[in-house]
């Protein structure tokens, strides 16, 4: 049987350590659906810059050396800024600016002074920052070399470009044009609040993209788009500060990982007629103290990771949603589970947990006492809710398919023993692929002490005249389960023989708090004010449990 957790650990570690090598790849492969990721975030201040029009960007006092340009006549920036350019702590850029005057702009960022870029009145070519304008793509030991002579240079580590004005007739910003490339090079490390300038129609895949580590962008605020935006490109904000993201009109093309590790978010705004969110779109975002996140009732579609990772405790979905797809809420510390009537499949590890080989960056695991299946899912995924530790689970009569450890729990370390309620006559088949050689969906019992196994699925209820069926299911059977018990066609399954006397009876939940009054009569119990799911009838000393379907 494959060690599929161990596989899992030694991803995460693999994926540490690339990330620490110089030249190394942004972790965002869809395919790989694995959750593992170590992360550090420092809660360092943020200064904010005066930013007025005719003013310099930058907090550094009055002493420091600011310059205005005013680009006429053919004059280029190399020729305006002379040979004292590296002593220029502020720029302010006006008049026409060619494409050719880009690469200045960078080597006054890497190798000057230069902290803050006013370009709000300058006109650049094409209406158009180019990409890679201030993202250095280093050689492969991430080291700086002189063109001429291949001699490896020391570059000005202490200062970068920290806050940037936009021309305020800007159109298009190129892919990687403002990307943090830290700790390859230190260009830029933007902060401050970022205004994007109406008429900018196209932001390219990275363009103030990050890694996902604590080294990068820290602009924060509010975070909104113009109305003219038609395309925000994959990761075009990856690995910033913001605190709110107002997200644009819904037929803006947006890409997968736009807002990847948004480190500070507290608020998403989402805009009017919003149908989908974009794979990996929040991914291992930080929602710090908030309690709920509810998702519009437009929204058609969630995309493949698209909340995994984050520190959320309860999402309230769409109730026509028809699928949570793989990964959706994958290492996401929920305090419940809601999922809507009328669900209709739940992807491969979409509320996966893996408790020994990785915990969430933000907040812990929380017990989750009961999980109900809508009567409308069919399938349910691979791994979908492996290592969550729910008490009592209820799976429909509409369930067909179900993955290879679906619910899987490893040992009695880390989970406690569970009841399972199949409603379905005709035991669900399983899903498992070629090179998978394991058919269990269920942990049987506790594999570290195998002379005195813990079951960790004590009870299987079935449906009345179902029980042979399921045993002789491999993938259901006695393997599995301690018991495997039939219920009755009300549901009922009595727990306690003490004969329960006519009359009116109390209603317990299974948290033990009284929700109501019901008539029994003979071994007859009134459940037609009830809602599906498992509860205590107690009158007197006698009480049964009740299943209500």
């Amino acid at each position: 049987m494959k060690a599929k957790v161990l596989f899992f650990v030694m991803v995460c570690a693999a994926m540490h350590l690339s990330l620490m090598k110089a030249g190394a790849q942004e972790v965002n492969d869809l395919n790989a659906k694995r959750f593992c990721m170590p992360v550090s975030f420092h809660n360092q201040p943020v200064v904010m810059a005066e930013q007025e029009d005719e003013q310099p960007v930058t907090n550094e006092s009055d002493e420091k050396k600011v310059l205005t340009v005013e680009l006429t006549d053919g004059l280029t920036l190399a020729n305006a800024l002379g040979d004292d350019r590296y002593t220029v702590d502020s720029l302010i850029v006006k008049g026409f600016m060619p494409q050719s005057d880009f690469p200045v702009l960078y080597d006054l960022a890497l190798w000057g002074r230069m902290t803050g870029l006013n370009m709000k009145h300058c006109k650049v070519e094409g209406d158009s920052i180019p990409s890679n304008a201030f993202f250095y793509n280093v050689q492969g030991n991430g080291k700086l070399y002189d063109e001429q002579t291949h001699e490896q240079l020391k570059q000005n580590t202490y200062y970068c470009l920290n806050y940037i004005k936009l021309p305020e007739e800007l159109k298009t910003i190129g892919d990687s044009a403002f990307k943090h490339s830290y700790p390859l090079t230190r260009v830029l490390h933007l902060k401050g609040e970022l205004e994007l300038p109406e008429g900018l129609t196209d932001i390219g895949e990275s363009a103030f993209g990050c890694h996902w580590s604590m080294s990068c962008h820290r602009m924060v605020g509010t975070l909104r788009f113009p109305s003219t935006v038609r395309r925000i490109g994959y990761g075009a904000f990856s690995g910033n500060w913001f605190n709110t993201i107002v997200l644009p009109d819904p037929d803006v093309e947006i890409g997968p990982f736009t807002f990847f590790a948004s480190h500070k978010l507290r608020e998403v705004v989402f805009p009017e007629g919003i149908t989908r969110l974009a794979d990996a779109m929040f991914k291992l975002s930080n929602f710090g103290d908030k309690e709920e996140l509810v998702l519009p009732e437009t929204i058609e579609e969630l995309g493949i990771q698209t909340f995994a990772l984050c520190n959320l405790k309860r999402v309230v979905l769409p109730t026509h949603l028809k699928k949570i797809p793989d990964g959706c809420f994958a290492q996401v510390p929920l305090k419940e589970i809601n999922l809507p009537e009328g669900l209709e499949e739940i992807g491969d590890e979409a509320y996966v947990v893996y408790k020994e080989s990785y915990s969430p960056p933000y907040g812990k695991y929380q017990m989750i006492d009961e999980i109900t299946i809508p009567n409308s899912v069919h399938t349910i995924g691979r791994y979908a809710f492996y290592e969550q530790d729910f008490k009592t689970i209820h799976l429909p009569a509409s369930l067909t398919q179900i993955g290879v450890r679906a619910f899987y729990k490893k040992d009695m370390q880390y989970n406690k023993p569970c009841e399972v309620y199949a409603y379905n006559p005709v035991p669900p088949t399983l899903i498992m692929d070629d090179e998978e050689d394991y058919d269990n969906i269920f942990r049987a019992f506790n594999e570290n002490d195998w002379q005195d196994s813990e079951y960790l699925m004590r009870t299987l209820y079935v449906p009345e005249g179902a029980r042979d069926a399921y045993m002789a299911d491999r993938s259901w059977n006695l393997d599995y389960f301690k018991e495997i018990v039939e219920m009755t066609q009300a549901g009922i399954v009595e727990t306690e023989k003490d004969c329960m006397a006519d009359g009116e009876a109390d209603i317990f939940d299974m948290n033990g708090r009284l929700i109501g009054k019901t008539m029994v009569n003979g071994q007859s119990i009134d459940t037609t004010e009830l809602q599906r799911g498992i509860y205590i009838v107690r009158k007197g000393n006698a009480s049964k449990k009740i299943v209500v379907k």
